[in-house]
């Protein structure tokens, strides 16, 4: 069977892929940490940017794509890169939450398809098999993924299309960076022959070592060696090894239970006194939650608040019971504040954080016999503030003042 080979979103050559494989989805956001730090500070775009530890001991947790030329890799020594590309800016302290930013790319997945397993922040494999009906070929489907998450968020990916996971990944590691690339078999032996050994998912310098000391310097050299031959070398481990050489691979997805809870936090570059502004932090932590279980399609009955306090980093929470399961951001952002009003400031607060629990499909918990007036009025202006988020951003229009305090630099 051919394939459709896109990249950047041209076709490369061959047929579409058939609609009776299983068709994976490999998604890679491109740089993630330091893409953030750019999008969020427009002054660092086009340079070379690195996100991790300090000079002394630190890695390197992600590089720009501009600091790439010189070198750089994630889990590089930073002293290291600092040597490669003097210029380059490090960034030690988040300018927002990662993993907030990566729910928000979740919850775009979740617009194409509920089958998602994350593998981390910045990756998640995505079957979309059986979709055609709603979106579609899978190619097609794909790229406008890319395109949803390029809008909502700002950021870059790179989505591998595979009937496995194997291929799907290998496909999203060749069309880096903001590429589209699809592979089956077939396709992918013709791509994968004059790569370096480590190109395969799984090789390691020790393995590549091994298999160069037995005459072998590309994958196109693994794959004409014989099963039994690997099998001889290597044990069990050659077995799997030629399998992978050939692209058979895992095609399962396995879906995360769901979210017993959604919560966001916020730490301060200083610890705070001042209720007001603490206040419209919490607002915005509220809004934040209410609007990612919209997202999810989620409603919870509970409300909690966080609260660390500078010195001794003693730390309280505070949790009320919803009367109803709500997804509505005054209902919860009301709750929070409410429970905030009763707290003490004592010398100073250093974290402040809002969650919701008690969550369960929206319409499928026991609602209300007379709803709360003016219930659909709040429900159309979430749903106008989503779609304003959506297309600006999410701090584009949000309740309230905007928060005055710092976030934590160390």
């Amino acid at each position: 069977m051919r394939t459709n080979l896109y990249k950047n979103g041209d076709i490369i050559g061959g047929n579409k892929m058939g609609t009776n494989a299983r068709q994976i989805l490999h998604v890679d956001m491109d740089a993630f940490f330091a893409s953030i730090e750019q999008r969020e500070n427009p002054v660092l775009r086009g340079k070379p940017v690195l996100v991790g530890g300090g000079r002394h001991r630190g890695v390197v947790a992600a590089a720009s794509y501009e600091a790439r030329p010189f070198g750089i890799r994630s889990g590089m020594p930073t002293a290291h890169a600092l040597r490669l590309c003097r210029h380059a800016i490090l960034i030690r302290t988040p300018s927002c939450s990662y993993a907030g930013v990566a729910q928000e790319i979740r919850g775009v997945f979740h617009t194409f398809t509920p089958r998602i397993e994350s593998t981390s922040l910045d990756e998640a494999y995505l079957d979309m098999t059986g979709t055609q009906r709603l979106f579609g070929a899978v190619e097609g489907s794909a790229q406008r993924l890319k395109e949803s998450v390029r809008r909502e968020t700002g950021l870059a990916c790179t989505v591998g299309i595979g009937p496995n996971r194997l291929l799907a990944k290998m496909a999203s590691n060749l069309a880096k960076p903001d590429g589209l690339l699809a592979l089956h078999y077939a396709s992918a032996k013709v791509r994968f022959a004059p790569l370096a050994l480590e190109a395969l998912h799984g090789v390691g310098p020790a393995m590549a070592n091994r298999l160069r000391r037995m005459g072998l310097d590309t994958l196109g050299d693994l794959m004409e060696v014989p099963q039994r031959v690997l099998e001889g070398h290597l044990g069990p481990a050659g077995v799997r090894l030629w399998q992978r050489a050939q692209g058979y691979g895992e095609s399962r997805v396995t879906v995360a239970r769901p979210s017993q809870s959604i919560s966001r936090e916020r730490t301060f570059f200083a610890d705070s006194v001042k209720r007001a502004a603490l206040e419209g932090v919490l607002s915005g932590l509220a809004q934040d939650v209410a609007r990612a279980a919209r997202r999810k399609l989620l409603q919870g009955n509970g409300v909690w608040i966080k609260v660390r306090y500078g010195g001794g980093f003693h730390t309280i929470t505070r949790r009320p019971t919803l009367s109803f399961p709500t997804a509505s951001t005054r209902a919860i952002r009301a709750s929070a504040l409410s429970l905030f009003a009763k707290v003490p400031l004592g010398q100073g607060i250093r974290l402040l954080g809002v969650g919701m629990g008690g969550l369960g499909q929206e319409g499928l918990a026991q609602g209300h016999l007379f709803p709360p007036k003016g219930e659909r009025r709040e429900s159309a202006l979430d749903k106008a503030l989503d779609r304003i988020a959506q297309k600006h951003g999410p701090s584009a229009l949000r309740y309230g003042g905007t928060p005055a305090l710092r976030r934590r630099e160390g």
